[in-house]
């Protein structure tokens, strides 16, 4: 009996790519189930989301990323609105970036996260750095509390949404 007939040696090349498609895919993405209500609309509690793992430089505003909170030991997912080099200020529950109103949000005492009424904070984005928040922002723990996240947190951008089946996308914006 040959070793190295022609069919061990389609199965070894089979076996060859289920374990080179492994190691890429193991390596270059990973897999999130969302968690709570921060990113209502855009992701629900319980999709489940494909991120791809980038560089910093790959990061844009207005992604979606996941990281890692460093003093909570836990993940989040949200949006990004500053990049490296901008200027965020709030003020009166308004964020500016680089003198640009992009959002205003509600004071309520009821927010899961309140943030204090009159609350001023100013923020200039360094190397590596961005500012998170999550879409459902009057209830959503991020940037605006938390400070700007730096690139080593980050975990990944999210590219599709896989779960539940009937509501599969991957446009995030």
């Amino acid at each position: 009996m040959k070793l190295l007939n022609k069919k061990n040696i389609y199965r070894i090349f089979i076996l060859l790519s289920f374990i080179a498609l492994y190691l890429y895919l193991e390596s270059n993405f990973m897999t999130v189930m969302v968690k709570g209500e921060s990113m209502i609309p855009t992701l629900n509690e319980n999709d489940r989301l494909i991120i791809k793992k980038v560089g910093s430089q790959d990061i844009q505003r207005s992604e979606i990323v996941v990281f890692k909170d460093k003093k909570k030991n836990k993940l989040y997912i949200k949006r990004v609105i500053g990049v490296q080099g901008d200027h965020l200020y709030i003020k009166n529950n308004e964020i500016f970036v680089n003198k640009k109103k992009i959002l205003d949000f509600q004071y309520n005492e009821n927010n899961i996260y309140p943030i204090p009424k009159n609350d001023s904070k100013e923020f200039i984005l360094q190397k590596d750095e961005f500012f998170v928040i999550g879409d459902n922002v009057n209830n959503s723990w991020d940037s605006r509390h938390m400070g700007p996240i730096s690139f080593n947190q980050v975990k990944g951008i999210g590219i599709l949404v896989y779960w539940p089946i009937f509501n599969i996308r991957s446009s995030f914006h």
